[in-house]
C-alpha cells in the first residue's frame, strides 16, 4: 500500500472512531440512560460473575442473543479488571461497555465495507467506500446507545463478501460460510435474515448451463446448513426452544403491524410520501445518507444497471431483495434501512471514483460529498446531549411561576425532562392525554418531538387537540419559550416527514406559562 493510501486509511479510521466514540457517555454521565438500554443491562448482568448459565439469555424481548454475548463477555472482562464498579454505579459502567461494543462494531463495519469495495471492484474504490461509510449520519448516531444494528451490519457485510466469492468461484465451503454469516446476522437481529436474499444471484450464477442445477442445489443445501450453524452458535436458546422463538417472531410481526410507535409509521398525514417503498426512497434514504450521498447512490445504482458485472449483480440483488422485504412494512424506523447501506455505499463509491477519473475538479466534488456527510453526521452525534433539558429546567426555576411543572405522560422517559426538573428544585406533574390543561401547575412543557409526533400520527387525536389548545392560549396558557429540535439542515430532511430526528436527547421543548388574572 502506498503512503497516500496509508494516509487515507488513517484519516478514514480517525473519522470513524471520532464519530462513533465522541459523546458515547451521554446521559450516563448524568446517571441516566436511554430507556431501551434496560434490556441490555439485564442481559449483561448475567455475565457477572461469568458462568455457563450466563449464555442462557432471555431472547423473548425483541432481540436474539448474539449482541448480548459480545456485550456480556466484554462486561465480564472489564469487571474482572476492576473497570466496572459494583451496583448501583456499575449499571452505568456496564451500559457504557455495551455502547463501546456497538461503537467498535461500527468501526469494524467501515473496514469491512472498504474490503467489500476492494474485492468487488478495486482498492481505490474500497478506500472511497470506507471513507463514505465512516461518515454515514445514521451509522454514527445509532451506536450512541446500546444497539445491535452495527453488529448486524458487520455480519450482513460479511455475507456480501461471501456471496461475491461464491458467485465468482462457487464451492460448498463458500456457500456454507455465506449461510453462517446470515445466521449470525439473524442471531443479532431477526431482520438480519433478509441478507439471505443476497445469495440468490450467486446461486443463479453457479446454476447456468448443463447440469449445473445439481451444483446449485448442493450449494443451496450448504447455505441452509451454514445458516443453521450460524443461528446455533449466535443464539443457542433460539434452537433449544424453537416454540418460544416462533412465539417471539409472531409477537414481533403483530407489533410491527399494530404497534403505535411515535413518528415511526406510515400515516395519511404524510400524503403521497407516506406510501410503502416510496417513503423509503424519498424520505428515509436521504435522511440516513444525507442528500449529496443519496444522489451519488442513485447514480451508482444506474451505473451498476448499465455495467451489469457479476459484482454489480451481487450487490444489486442483495439490495433489491432486502428493500422489497423491508419496504413492505408500514413501520419505518430509519435504522431498518441500515442493512442496505454497505451495498449502496460501495456502488456509490464506484460511480464516484470512476466519474472522478483524473479530474481534480471531480475529485473535489467527491470530497465535498464526504465533507457534507461528515458535517451532517457530526450534527446528529451532537444531538446526543441533555443540555436542552438543563436549560429548560433552569429557565423555569429562575421565574416566579411556581414550583410545579406539568409535562405529558406519553413517552415521558424518552425525553429526560422530569429528572432535571426535580434536580432544579421543581416538582414534575405528569399528565395523561386529554387532561393537559387541567394540570395543577402554572407551567406546561411539551417535548417538541412529541408535539410533532401526535400531530403527524393522529392529527385528530386527543393529544393533538391538547397541543392545539395550548397553542391557542386556552385556560390562560401562552407560549413562553421554545427550544427547537436541531441538526444540520433539518428542513431539507423533514419537509416530507417532520418526525425525522436523531431522537438522542436534543428533542426540542415548548414551554407554556399560565397567566393568572
Amino acid at each position: 500500500m502506498t503512503r497516500g493510501r496509508l494516509a487515507a486509511a488513517a484519516g478514514i479510521a480517525a473519522s470513524a472512531v471520532f464519530l462513533r466514540f465522541w459523546r458515547l457517555d451521554w446521559a450516563l454521565d448524568e446517571r441516566l440512560f436511554f430507556p431501551d438500554e434496560i434490556i441490555w443491562y439485564v442481559r449483561v448482568s448475567q455475565f457477572v460473575p461469568l458462568s455457563w448459565s450466563s449464555f442462557d439469555l432471555d431472547f423473548t424481548h425483541t432481540y436474539p442473543t448474539l449482541y448480548g454475548y459480545f456485550a456480556g463477555l466484554a462486561t465480564a472482562a472489564t469487571y474482572a479488571l476492576g473497570l466496572v464498579r459494583p451496583p448501583p454505579d456499575g449499571a452505568f459502567d456496564a451500559l457504557y461497555v455495551c455502547r463501546v461494543v456497538a461503537a467498535a462494531a461500527g468501526v469494524v463495519d467501515v473496514g469491512l465495507v472498504g474490503l467489500l469495495g476492494w474485492r468487488c471492484f478495486s482498492a481505490p474504490i474500497g478506500l472511497a467506500a470506507a471513507a463514505l461509510f465512516a461518515v454515514l449520519p445514521l451509522e454514527a448516531a445509532q451506536v450512541h446507545y446500546s444497539s445491535v444494528d452495527s453488529l448486524t451490519i458487520a455480519f450482513v457485510t460479511l455475507a456480501l463478501l461471501a456471496s461475491h466469492a461464491l458467485a465468482l468461484r462457487g464451492g460448498l465451503a463458500r456457500a456454507a460460510a455465506a449461510g453462517v454469516c446470515v445466521g449470525l446476522a439473524f442471531a443479532t437481529k431477526y431482520t438480519g435474515l433478509g441478507a439471505l436474499g443476497g445469495l440468490l444471484v450467486p446461486l443463479l450464477a453457479q446454476s447456468r448451463g448443463g447440469r449445473r442445477w445439481a451444483t446449485a442445489l448442493a450449494l443451496g443445501i450448504a447455505v441452509v446448513v451454514g445458516l443453521g450453524a450460524g443461528i446455533t452458535v449466535g443464539c443457542p436458546p433460539c434452537v433449544l426452544r424453537p416454540s418460544s422463538l416462533l412465539v417471539q417472531l409472531s409477537d414481533l410481526r403483530r407489533l410491527t403491524d399494530t404497534g403505535d410507535f411515535l413518528n415511526a409509521r406510515l400515516v395519511a398525514s404524510l400524503g403521497w410520501a407516506g406510501t410503502r417503498y416510496v417513503y423509503q426512497l424519498v424520505a428515509l434514504l436521504p435522511y440516513t445518507l444525507g442528500w449529496p450521498l443519496c444522489l451519488l447512490v442513485v447514480w451508482g445504482v444506474v451505473v451498476a444497471i448499465r455495467r451489469r458485472s457479476l459484482a454489480d449483480w451481487v450487490l444489486l440483488g442483495a439490495v433489491a431483495t432486502y428493500f422489497v422485504s423491508i419496504g413492505a412494512s408500514s413501520l419505518v424506523f430509519p435504522r431498518y434501512l441500515m442493512p442496505l447501506e454497505p451495498g449502496l455505499v460501495v456502488l456509490a463509491a464506484r460511480a464516484g471514483v470512476e466519474q472522478a477519473g483524473r479530474s481534480p475538479a471531480r475529485w473535489a466534488a467527491l470530497a465535498a460529498v464526504w465533507l457534507y456527510t461528515f458535517a451532517v453526521a457530526t450534527s446528529h452525534v451532537a444531538s446526543a446531549s441533555l443540555v436542552q433539558q438543563k436549560e429548560v429546567a433552569a429557565w423555569i426555576a429562575a421565574r416566579p411561576q411556581g414550583l410545579r411543572v406539568a409535562t405529558p405522560e406519553h413517552a415521558v422517559e424518552y425525553f429526560f425532562l422530569t429528572p432535571f426538573l426535580a434536580r432544579a428544585g421543581l416538582t414534575p406533574v405528569v399528565m395523561k392525554a386529554g387532561q393537559w390543561l387541567d394540570a395543577p401547575a402554572d407551567v406546561f412543557v411539551v417535548p417538541e418531538l412529541l408535539a410533532v409526533g401526535v400531530q403527524r400520527d393522529h392529527p385528530d387525536g386527543v393529544e393533538a387537540r391538547d397541543v392545539a389548545r395550548l397553542e391557542a392560549g386556552e385556560r390562560g396558557f401562552r407560549p413562553a419559550a421554545r427550544w427547537p429540535m436541531e441538526y444540520l439542515h433539518r428542513g431539507l430532511y423533514s419537509w416530507l416527514d417532520p418526525g425525522l430526528s436523531p431522537v438522542l436527547g436534543t428533542c426540542g421543548f415548548r414551554v407554556y406559562v399560565r397567566d393568572r388574572k
